[in-house]
């Protein structure tokens, strides 16, 4: 294969390695999805913990769908596994996760114009860059929820060409670097680790308060450059200039 500009599985490690990170590192070569992995190995590894593999030969997307790499370390592929302490998990979630990987990717990247697709596809203009899976599991009194990230750096699978895009594409080797990947990390690792307290204690609360930002990241998506989304209620509703989506039916 062509000689990548950084190994992602290094670069990431740089950051989760970090003392005060506050993330076990857990890094795999290939599994059938680190989705899958962390639901099975949640009570033997340390929590909260970062899972990442090389590649994914049978990764999960929403629904029905599928996620696909091209192997070879192209991609990043990962679960970020937390005990839950505050409550249950609660779907509307995805929506939020989403708007904190929107957010430090555009702090990380400050040049590239990302969106928010509801509820959990990352997109530049029309292409699709990462997709978020959100799952949990409970086993006796202990819940755990596994925020599945998978992002597109380097390539995308070819036959996906048509609506997938990657991150080199839009940066070169110039802006990204080692350190703006490892910008993104820190900035996610942080905001999703405080996460939970937020969500747990008052869920529509906490969408209410994120509205005027999930307004912003959903509305730079092409979908709603004819009628933009004006706020996101609480039950996770986007309310638009005209009419409305229910949380079931994004």
């Amino acid at each position: 294969m062509n000689e990548l500009p950084f190994d992602i599985i290094e670069a990431t490690a740089k950051i989760a390695k970090r003392p005060n990170f506050g993330w076990n590192y857990v890094p795999l070569d290939t599994v059938v999805s680190t989705n899958a992995y962390s639901k099975e190995q949640a009570f033997e590894i340390d929590l909260p913990a970062l899972i990442i593999a090389k590649h994914q030969t049978g990764g999960k997307g929403r629904g029905d769908a599928t996620w696909e790499d091209e192997g070879e370390g192209k991609s990043f592929l990962s679960t970020w596994t937390m005990e839950l302490k505050e409550g249950e998990p609660d779907p509307r979630w995805t929506l939020g996760i989403g708007l904190y990987v929107y957010e430090a990717l555009g702090e990380a990247f400050k040049s590239v114009r990302f969106s928010l697709k509801a509820p959990n596809d990352i997109y530049i203009n029309d292409k699709k860059v990462g997709g978020i899976l959100v799952e949990a599991t409970t086993e006796g009194d202990v819940t755990h929820l596994h925020v599945g990230l998978g992002l597109n750096i380097f390539s995308y699978p070819v036959e996906h060409s048509a609506f997938a895009t990657h991150l080199n594409a839009y940066l070169g080797s110039s802006l990204l670097t080692v350190e703006s990947w490892g910008n993104f990390i820190e900035y996610f690792g942080s905001r999703l680790i405080n996460m939970e307290k937020k969500a747990a204690l008052n869920p529509k609360g906490w969408l209410s308060r994120l509205s005027p930002r999930l307004t912003d990241a959903l509305n730079r998506h092409p979908n709603f450059k004819g009628n933009p989304v004006k706020s996101v209620a609480g039950d996770g509703t986007l309310v638009l200039e005209r009419g409305q989506i229910p949380w079931q039916e994004l």
